[in-house]
């Protein structure tokens, strides 16, 4: 299965994933992920997409709730609630074999007070190796 290929682009330690499509390839065309970078890509989708946004083409529990965290503070109430938004969202992965880690890390940077580090590391069906995403998400309102 291949997915369109999205450029990460960095704006200070805001960032999404879904910023930007990568045209490449030898005619410009639009280039397309496979394997483990299209779950990595899937996953990242999963919980960057708010919770029931695509009710109206008939996926109504795609998404997360991670959404509901901006604007709370940076916690280890607000690290709970992000663990369970995120376990809940992925429990409809069927790539995905098993959760192996959520890790919050901290982060040297200007807006680490308001910026929720999270590092995922997966287990993916028919895949002998581990996916680890990174993202970061912007609690400021």
């Amino acid at each position: 299965m291949s997915d369109l290929a999205l450029k990460r682009q960095t704006l200070r330690t805001e960032f999404s994933d879904r910023t930007s499509i990568d045209i490449g390839g030898i005619r410009g065309d639009i280039a397309l992920r496979d394997g483990l970078d299209n779950v990595a890509q899937a996953i990242q989708n999963r919980l960057l997409t708010r919770k029931g946004e695509l009710s109206r083409l008939g996926h109504t529990q795609y998404g997360s709730r991670l959404h509901t965290l901006i604007g709370e503070p940076k916690s280890w109430k607000t690290q709970a609630r992000a663990e369970l938004y995120i376990r809940e969202a992925l429990k409809d992965e069927p790539r995905i074999a098993e959760i192996l880690d959520i890790q919050f890390p901290e982060a040297d940077d200007v807006n680490g007070r308001y910026t929720l580090h999270i590092v995922i590391r997966v287990r993916v069906v028919s895949y002998e190796e581990q996916v680890e995403i990174a993202l970061a998400l912007n609690l400021t309102s």
